[in-house]
């Protein structure tokens, strides 16, 4: 990882989040992905910086699976993960802002 920060939020992500990378680069011995926008959704709510919101409107607007993020929020809720209520809360609030139905 370029940025390890990801690593402290790497538990939010669904098993299954590799089938979602996107390629953003394949050279001969070098192979660089970054996260699908339902993935980066779930991170920067659970991350819940200000600075997020923003990003989190604009992956919204890319039409992302609103469904698999709310299961995968439903899910930490029932594990009582810390952080998963405010997270739940800011992904409901911006759905909402927008007029978006999971």
């Amino acid at each position: 990882w370029l940025n390890d920060h990801f690593s402290i939020f790497l538990f939010v992500l669904p098993k299954n989040y590799g089938e979602r990378l996107i390629t953003l680069y394949q050279g001969k011995n070098l192979q660089v992905c970054a996260l699908g926008k339902e993935d980066l959704i779930l991170m920067k709510c659970f991350a819940s910086r200000e600075k997020d919101i923003p990003h989190i409107r604009a992956l919204l607007r890319k039409k992302p699976d609103l469904k698999l993020i709310d299961e995968r929020l439903q899910e930490l809720l029932q594990k009582n993960i810390h952080g998963a209520q405010k997270a739940a809360d800011i992904f409901d609030d911006l759905c909402g802002e927008m007029g978006l139905t999971v």
